[in-house]
């Protein structure tokens, strides 16, 4: 187990804030400062400075969180094979991004529970940000995430295709359209996820693509919440762009209505992301072709 006074240290060079740290590790801000202390005390070393109340590291304290990364990311490795070792229930946990955790994997999860009763698996359902970093860290086994990440630092396989539409209330006025060009999304009123998910990231470069800028966009709700998401657009509120995935009972219950943008077709790709000769790359590979077969034969 890594030394708490170095966790706190990671977290703090992470959210450069005593509050957040505090907040986010369940402990009292007065013990951070104590932590920090105590690690400045034993390395005779100044590890942060502190101007404006602005909390940057030193030298040093850059120093020091390349090496307690890497004792971090040894402590989580060694736990989960030390549990798994000699246990006959192995378990293995799993990051995904919002679309793939709520509408995608849930039902190959019971599959593949029935086929493999030894084996259980966490699901942590997060935005592509925190799913990258969860995997860099190894608090994660495997990720699958919608759309673009750094690939180079990655081994990654493909695991199928995702379309994003332009969907609104089905008894509001747009839905009247057939479809709408580029330059009409101005004046629409988006509700729309978080910068740092994978939707959101996706759109903005297929805006890019065609020259124009998301920020020129009334967006006036951002939300980490897909279902909240659509209750808002089907009560009327605005309109959003989402995973054809994440929609299909609204649509067939004719509460969305999808509005084609002209000129503008927005496909992503899900992707499995993984770290090169991982400890349990049997079971990565296993899973990888199990989600696989499942689509395949869901088609």
């Amino acid at each position: 187990m890594i030394d708490i006074k170095l966790l706190t240290f990671i977290n703090l060079a992470k959210y450069r804030s005593f509050t957040k740290t505090a907040k986010v590790m369940n402990i009292t801000q007065p013990a951070v400062t104590q932590h920090i202390q105590a690690l400045e005390d034993y390395y005779q070393v100044r590890l942060i400075n502190r101007d404006r109340r602005i909390i940057n590291l030193t030298e040093e304290g850059y120093l020091l969180l390349k090496y307690a990364e890497m004792v971090n990311v040894l402590s989580n490795e060694i736990h989960r094979l030390l549990i798994n070792k000699n246990s006959i229930q192995k378990k293995h946990i799993i990051g995904c991004t919002l679309t793939i955790g709520e509408y995608v994997l849930p039902p190959i999860l019971v599959d593949f529970k029935k086929a493999y009763p030894n084996i259980e698996i966490l699901m942590h359902v997060e935005n592509t940000e925190v799913v990258l970093n969860k995997l860099n860290t190894e608090e994660i086994d495997l990720g699958l995430v919608e759309g673009t990440y750094e690939s180079k630092k990655y081994r990654s396989k493909l695991f199928r295709r995702d379309e994003l539409v332009l969907v609104t209330a089905a008894d509001s006025p747009l839905a009247q359209y057939n479809s709408i060009n580029l330059d009409e999304l101005s004046s629409l009123k988006f509700i729309m996820r978080e910068s740092g998910s994978g939707t959101r990231k996706a759109f903005e470069d297929a805006l890019l693509s065609k020259g124009y800028d998301i920020n020129n966009l009334n967006i006036y709700m951002e939300i980490g919440n897909l279902n909240s998401i659509k209750y808002l657009v089907e009560e009327g509120l605005g309109c959003t762009v989402i995973s054809r995935d994440a929609i299909q009972k609204e649509l067939r219950m004719d509460l969305l209505k999808i509005i084609p943008i002209e000129g503008l077709k927005m496909e992503r790709e899900y992707n499995f992301i993984y770290l090169d000769g991982y400890i349990y790359s049997d079971f990565i590979n296993n899973f990888m072709d199990f989600c696989i077969n499942f689509t395949e034969r869901a088609k």
